[in-house]
């Protein structure tokens, strides 16, 4: 009996052992499954670009949830013309305000430093060693903070490009396709808000890559509609934009033009809000609006009769020159996805045309093509445009934005001219040329980037445009043409960096609000009214690179009580009229040296006084 109790502690001791080990097990594995929130990674992304047209890309990659010693770094180093260079390493320091101390990883005890402000990299010092045997290079002090990509927070920016709605007037849409400039991880349609159009509602959202389909619904008439998209951990330039939706309406089918005519001399007069809907299927305009039986002509002549043209089922392959140029009855249309090129004056003065629907296949939209179309309020721009031409949109005044897409180089003269309700535009790095008046008397723009390859700001190219508040002239600049931006009266703060060697007469006349302005060293002459009547201005700068100063350079700068001369002037360079400064500026400046003038700030008391002091 003893051993039997005897053999059931030792089963006993041993089942608890076994219980304890397993126990032990099962606390380890659970221990290994779990998450270890300390040892999760992320990338930190910054861009910026120097002056000399090279973009830097810093990438680090995190071992928690900020920048420390020993997260890994790579820094890509893009040159115009060249392969990409690339230095990667560790972070061996983090200092305050943004400052990092980064170790290349084969150059022994080298380092640099680099401070990121607002998310961009604002300036680096130090050698920069450069893998695949190229020889260091050493970094700007100063970089221009421009298309960033990140910031300190790590948040990804991205561009929403363009919506574009399927369908057609005779048939409703059930989808909406979203293009950003990269795919966004974890997006859903609880991160897409759609506006402006009653009873709408979201499917289940899906991608390809950057491309998102979005399906909808609920909606008993067509007409514009707004999406907006926000996703944490992300910043969404471009968002909201707008888009037409349609809710399929047919009122008759012909065959042919003449069918057409046929049909609307039977109906009675309409209004622009209750079109008559037709599909025609052609395979030819018959020529011009100006020509008789031509598909424009058939429209002048029931001027009475305001239409929707479904051209979906028709053949041709282009819109010839001003096939529906002053048909004023024309509200919609729907081009083939046979057309690949509009080409010029096609829509001219349709001055009741609100909505158009280009095929993707269109390559081509030629000069003046939608000019003088007072009502138009949403246009698609196709992916495969490589141009925008002259006049293609001026006097388009309720467009309110427009997307311009990558691969467009090229935006013609006066293109936008005089859309007052575009407060947006989207212009890609790929546009090298905005020839001038391309957005003169856009009064409602209130911001605008030039991309970095455009060389020159042609004349009267921003004329006019009374909201902008500031522009950033790119560094590859180097001419800004007659008027430029004259009459802008919000514009407070200009940068022109050195490679401008020219600025036109009156380019910046009537800038009221300026208050902030360098004049690089590049500059050698400031001509008649570049800065006439720019109220804002208390102090102004003359490099030591200008040789001559024209007309009325200063004339109505009222407020204007401190400007430093850099150098000397010769005083056949310095125009003797009292417009060109107020007061006896000119008379003090060249007192002392009536040859080439006396450096230094020259100030006097207030805008009212006509007396200057060398200080």
């Amino acid at each position: 009996m003893a051993n039997k109790r005897n053999w059931l502690a030792i089963l006993a001791i041993t089942l608890i052992f076994a219980m304890t080990v397993v126990g032990c097990d099962l606390l380890n594995k659970s221990d290994d499954a779990a998450p270890d929130k300390n040892n999760k990674t992320r990338t930190e992304k910054y861009q910026s670009s120097d002056t000399a047209g090279n973009t830097y890309v810093l990438i680090i990659t995190e071992n928690g949830s900020t920048v420390a010693a020993g997260d890994s770094y790579e820094l890509t180093i893009k040159k115009t013309d060249q392969p990409d260079k690339v230095s990667k390493g560790t972070v061996s320091a983090v200092g305050a305000n943004g400052a990092l101390t980064l170790q290349p990883k084969n150059n022994g005890s080298d380092t640099f430093n680099v401070t990121i402000s607002g998310g961009k990299m604002t300036a680096i010092t130090g050698t920069i060693a450069l893998e695949g045997g190229e020889e260091p290079i050493t970094a700007p002090g100063t970089l221009s903070p421009e298309n960033n990509s990140g910031n300190e927070n790590g948040n990804n920016a991205v561009t929403f490009s363009s919506v574009i709605a399927n369908g057609s007037i005779t048939q409703t849409t059930t989808q909406l396709t979203l293009t950003f400039s990269q795919a966004i991880a974890g997006l859903s349609a609880d991160d897409i808000t759609l506006s402006d159009l009653a009873g709408v509602t979201k499917g289940t959202l899906s991608n390809s890559g950057a491309n998102y389909t979005l399906p909808i619904s609920g909606f008993t008439a067509g007409g514009i509609l707004t999406v907006a998209v926000a996703k944490s951990s992300y910043t969404i330039t471009g968002s909201p934009k707008t888009v037409t939706v349609f809710f399929g309406k047919l009122d008759h089918t012909a065959e042919n033009i003449q069918a057409l005519n046929t049909y609307l001399s039977a109906q009675p007069a309409n209004t622009a809000a209750t079109p008559y809907v037709v599909k025609l299927n052609v395979s030819s305009f018959g020529g011009n609006a100006d020509t008789d039986g031509s598909l424009g002509k058939i429209l002048r002549n029931n001027s009475s009769k305001y239409v929707i043209l479904d051209l979906s089922g028709s053949t041709f392959t282009s819109i010839e020159k001003s096939a529906f140029s002053r048909c004023t009855n024309l509200t919609g249309i729907t081009i083939s996805n046979s057309v690949t090129s509009i080409e010029d004056n096609a829509f001219n003065n349709c001055t009741n045309l609100i909505s158009v629907n280009i095929p993707n296949n269109v390559i081509n939209i030629g000069n003046g093509v939608f000019e003088s179309c007072g009502n138009l309020t949403s246009v698609n721009i196709p992916n495969n445009v490589t141009s925008i031409g002259a006049n293609t949109f001026n006097g388009c005044a309720k467009l309110t934005s427009i997307t311009i897409p990558n691969g467009v180089t090229s935006i013609g003269g006066s293109a936008f001219a005089g859309c007052t309700s575009l407060t947006s535009v989207t212009i890609p790095d790929s546009v090298t040329s905005i020839r001038g008046s391309a957005f003169q008397g856009c009064v409602n723009l209130t911001s605008i980037t030039i991309p970095n390859r455009v060389t020159s700001i042609e004349n009267y190219t921003f004329s006019r445009c009374a909201s902008l508040t500031s522009i950033t002239i790119p560094n590859k600049v180097t001419s800004i043409g007659e008027y430029a931006f004259e009459i802008c009266s919000n514009l407070t703060s200009v940068t022109i960096l050195n490679n401008v060697i020219s600025i036109g007469i009156y380019a910046f006349l009537n800038c009221d609000s300026l208050v902030n302005i360098t004049i690089p060293n590049s500059i050698t002459s400031i001509v008649d009214g570049t800065f006439q009547g720019c109220k804002g201005l208390t102090s102004i700068t003359i490099p030591d690179s200008v040789t001559s100063i024209r007309g009325s350079a200063f004339q109505g700068c009222v407020n204007l009580t401190s400007v430093t001369f850099a150098g000397t002037i010769p005083s056949s360079g310095f125009n003797t009229s009292s417009l060109t400064f107020p007061g006896d500026l000119r008379t003090k400046f060249y007192a002392a040296n009536s040859t080439n003038g006396t450096p230094g700030t020259y100030t006097r008391p207030n805008g009212t006084s006509e007396t200057w002091t060398k200080s």
